[in-house]
């Protein structure tokens, strides 16, 4: 470390090390002196001299390694502070984070608690909903003590019988949890401060720590009463709607055809399963069971009438026939108003009733309405309904079409010998004898009186003269009981291409005519 002036003493006694003191190394050298040796002549005083001075030479070194050490440890401590002091910051930071996220979380209450179930968290929104300060909640009130007695006492029976093992009421909320470690949202009836109740949807899960060990339970609770409310109001809107749909006759309904052709009845009454024989919830899903009733005949018409209304936002009006299974086949009336719904879809609010019985009135009176009362057969009005039919398909399609037109002779002459009661039963007798001798296509009509007419589709005039003969000698043939024989005169006409109806019933008649004046009882008419 130094050079000593004084004179080294040429004798074995003698050291040198190398020392690291405070990160240096250093050469120490130690020698007697030629004093040294002058003072220390004995053998032992040099020996302890000796000891002595490494002994203080060794503490010296420890002394200066312990100090080393020391500093080092004090740099480490303090590295160690500041990092300390930064993840403390950080810590609080994300501390204050959480805490703001819990109170931002207004309308949802969240509420930790210890394994003991002692609120240990209470944010903001447990604050708004609940109307305890955190102050009053942490520490002080234990999860159970927010929820109704009754129904964890009720929860608890239900969960007892469940797991096979008691469940005491306070453990209701979190027995699940525990048992199956998670459980389901359910709704709770919450106690507020002020002694009101709310109903709130309550998630309740298992808190763990950073080993993974149980340390409590996280609350997650939303105010569903509002909710709960609305649902109660539109369900008892519902049972109205059905009480008074099942007053009124059919069904009411809302229909859904959206862009891609798929449709569907969002809501349909119970009506509907009289009318279509199809299962209500299917039709909600799925409306193709609907059209899969509709007749083969009237199907492309509804379908069309729907596309139509959809279309120009017209209100549809149909009338159909469909085919169930038990009620076999009847007629249905429905009538409904569109409106363009959400994502391009077009929606129907109407009513559809079985007019099966109506459409029998309708046909009763149809039949009253073109039939003779008296023989049974056609009347004029059904036969000039017909011909006008006939007329225009045979112009169309360039078919052959003819009359018979016959009159009875000396009708009038009948009435006043017999009386009126035996002129009808000579009607009515030879409208049978007529009837019976016709084709399935031909049309039997009375004009009126005496007078009768038979149209002829598909017949050229030779082939209805033939059918006149025939009818003529069935009538002649068969006398009339109480009056013996009747006969009748007989005209035939062919339709000609562009001909009218009264063209054509006027050359028949002309032929009527022709047979009154040859003498009557006889056919004539024009040949092909």
């Amino acid at each position: 470390m130094f050079d000593s002036q004084n004179q080294v003493a040429p004798l074995a006694l003698a050291s040198n090390q190398l020392l690291r003191l405070a990160d240096h190394y250093f050469q120490l050298s130690i020698q007697p002196s030629q004093a040294f040796v002058q003072a220390n002549r004995s053998s032992a005083v040099l020996a302890v001299g000796l000891l002595g001075g490494l002994l203080s030479l060794l503490l010296s070194v420890l002394l200066y390694s312990l100090l080393s050490q020391r500093q080092r440890a004090l740099a480490l401590v303090a590295q160690r502070t500041a990092e300390l002091q930064v993840s403390e910051q950080s810590l609080r930071g994300t501390h204050n984070q959480l805490r703001s996220v819990l109170d931002a979380a207004t309308q949802v209450a969240i509420i930790a608690t210890n394994l003991k179930g002692v609120v240990s968290t209470f944010n903001a929104g447990a604050e708004r909903m609940l109307g305890y300060a955190a102050s009053e909640a942490i520490g002080r009130l234990r999860l159970e003590d927010l929820v109704l007695p009754e129904e964890l006492n009720l929860r608890a029976q239900a969960l007892t019988l469940r797991f096979g093992r008691a469940i005491a009421g306070g453990q209701a909320m979190f027995a699940e949890t525990v048992q199956e470690h998670g459980a389901e949202p359910g709704e709770w009836t919450l106690l507020r401060a002020d002694g009101s109740q709310l109903v709130a949807n309550m998630l309740v899960t298992a808190m763990l720590d950073e080993q993974g060990l149980w340390v409590g339970y996280l609350a997650i609770c939303i105010d569903v009463t509002e909710r709960r409310r609305v649902h109660e109001a539109l369900a008892a809107r519902d049972r109205l709607l059905e009480k008074l749909s099942a007053e009124v006759p059919g069904g009411i309904y809302q229909y859904r055809l959206d862009a891609n052709g798929h449709s569907c009845f969002p809501y349909a009454s119970m009506g509907l399963y009289d009318i279509y024989e199809v299962d209500l919830m299917q039709l909600r899903e799925d409306a193709s069971g609907v059209f899969e009733r509709i007749h083969p005949d009237d199907l492309e018409r509804v379908r069309r009438s729907v596309r139509y209304s959809a279309e120009h936002l017209s209100p549809w009006r149909e009338e159909y026939r469909v085919c169930l299974p038990r009620a076999g086949l009847r007629w249905v009336r429905g009538e409904a108003t569109p409106e363009v719904g959400e994502q391009g879809c077009t929606l129907w609010h109407g009513y559809l009733t079985d007019i099966s019985d109506l459409k029998g009135v309708e046909e009763e009176l149809r039949a009253l309405s073109v039939t003779d009362s008296l023989t049974g057969i056609h009347n004029r009005r059904y036969f000039q309904e017909r011909l006008k039919i006939e007329l225009e398909r045979a112009q169309r399609d360039g078919l052959a079409l003819a009359v018979i037109m016959l009159d009875i002779d000396h009708f009038k002459r009948i009435n006043d010998r017999f009386g009126h009661a035996v002129g009808d039963r000579v009607l009515r007798s030879l409208c049978q004898r007529i009837g019976q001798r016709l084709r399935r296509t031909d049309v039997f009509c009375r004009l009126g009186g005496e007078e009768f007419m038979v149209l002829c589709p598909g017949s050229d005039v030779d082939q209805a003269r033939l059918l006149a003969l025939e009818l003529w000698q069935g009538v002649r043939n068969v006398p009339v009981e109480g009056v013996g024989q009747v006969t009748a005169s007989f005209g035939v006409a062919g339709w000609r291409s562009g001909e009218g109806a009264d063209a054509l019933l006027l050359r028949a008649d002309a032929g009527v005519y022709a047979a009154k004046q040859a003498g009557r009882d006889r056919v004539e008419g024009e040949s092909a």
